[in-house]
């Protein structure tokens, strides 16, 4: 098996995907690639809020055996997962994934196996270098990764992890960048205003009159001298030093009255709602408060991040384990307690009452917690006063056998 990531060279200009057939291009004719998209700030952070979040589960390798289950930590895709490949961390390749998926809608990793057909490493992949066809007599999808200008190297279904998002025809993944393109677009051409604007002193800019007609020559001399002396944020609010009876009049409108910092606003929460990630989490507090930020905070792993975590799971599934494998009933798991246990009051009073109820044990509570197991700590509790219907049934009829027996 090659390993395509040796014959790398240097890309010298991104594409914008060869799957993608919409134009890039905005109505405003901003260039809308997937560097341009991540280089704004709301883009940015989404991608790292949901990157990140995602990357830090534990990602784990289970094996069911009737209603129980257990880390199959004989198997070799287990320190796969944690180890994927010599170049990359765990963290570091689901981190890669996430961001081609937000960017471009697809993650493809290279599955490089031995002559027995066992995993060795997962190798991550330029996602803008693929594509991918279907074979017009067998129907099968091949993998085609341009790995130079020149060369291809075709790979098999079976040689790829391809994750992927929301898709309209089962093979490709649709890009949120270019199919919101507009808005980002938009929002990028408001950070583009403002960066003019600041650049050009932050203040009204106006008109210079002078009485007369001046030769080429002044004018070209006035016209140097105040650019030199009065734009940009360092010559801001200096004293203007006219001669020749010259006048300044401003004549621009300010900040407030063009709505600039409503219409920054309004972008970041419409990107924020692109990735669907609450504005909270990336700086735009209006709208959280003390008592509804924690419940934001659970819907955002809720419906942002488990529809993600569901994609990778079966892809990984998929393309990762043999059917075989799944017959023996291994699954693959990202494990969400960290995320969902709340404050510490929250989470003390949850343990407490899963122990009370025989849900939990002292050591499973330990393990959440991070901490040693402790001896006898594998018992589970239940109240005595706690008793099936059935239960109740039986005992009375006992009692009063036993009553009518003494009589």
């Amino acid at each position: 098996m090659i390993n395509l990531l040796n014959s790398f060279k240097p890309r010298v200009e991104e594409n914008g995907g060869l799957f993608q057939s919409l134009n890039p291009f905005s109505s405003i004719g901003e260039n809308i690639t997937s560097s341009r998209a991540l280089a704004h700030t709301c883009v940015f952070a989404c991608n790292k809020i949901l990157s990140e979040s995602i990357a830090s589960l534990p990602l784990v390798l289970y094996k069911k055996d009737g209603k129980n289950k257990e880390k199959a930590k004989e198997h070799p895709l287990y320190n796969i997962l944690k180890h994927p490949n010599s170049e990359n961390t765990s963290l570091e390749w689901r981190e890669m994934m996430i961001t081609s998926l937000n960017l471009k809608g697809n993650h493809y990793t290279q599955i490089i196996r031995d002559g027995k057909n066992n995993i060795l490493e997962l190798m991550p992949l330029d996602t803008d270098r693929m594509s991918i066809k279907r074979l017009e007599k067998s129907k099968e999808l091949v993998y085609i990764y341009k790995y130079d200008d020149v060369n291809e190297y075709p790979l098999k279904f079976e040689e790829v992890l391809h994750v992927k998002g929301l898709s309209l025809d089962g093979v490709y993944g649709l890009s949120p960048i270019t199919y919101n393109k507009e808005a980002i677009s938009l929002s990028c051409a408001v950070e583009k205003f403002g960066s003019k604007y600041f650049a050009n002193g932050a203040t009204p800019s106006g008109a210079l009159s002078v009485a007369g007609t001046l030769s080429e020559d002044a004018f070209k001399r006035l016209k140097e001298q105040f650019e030199e002396s009065y734009t940009g944020l360092i010559s801001a609010h200096k004293p203007l030093i006219l001669e020749g009876g010259s006048t300044f009049e401003k004549i621009s409108m300010s900040n407030e009255d063009s709505q600039f910092l409503d219409t920054r606003k309004y972008q970041k929460t419409d990107i924020a709602s692109i990735f669907r990630v609450p504005p909270h989490m990336i700086g735009d507090l209006e709208r959280a408060t003390f008592s509804n930020i924690e419940q934001m905070s659970l819907e955002f792993v809720i419906y942002s991040l488990l529809p993600w975590l569901t994609r990778i799971e079966q892809a990984m599934q998929r393309d990762l384990l043999s059917v075989a494998d799944r017959a023996d009933g291994y699954f693959i798991k990202h494990n969400l307690s960290a995320l969902l246990r709340g404050d510490q009051a929250s989470r003390s009073e949850l343990y407490k009452n899963y122990i009370q109820n025989g849900i939990f044990s002292i050591n499973d509570v330990l393990e959440l917690e991070d901490r040693n197991p402790t001896d006898l700590g594998d018992k589970r509790y239940f109240p005595l006063n706690f008793a099936t219907l059935e239960d109740i049934h039986n005992g009375t009829n006992l009692k009063n056998k036993e009553v009518k027996n003494e009589s």
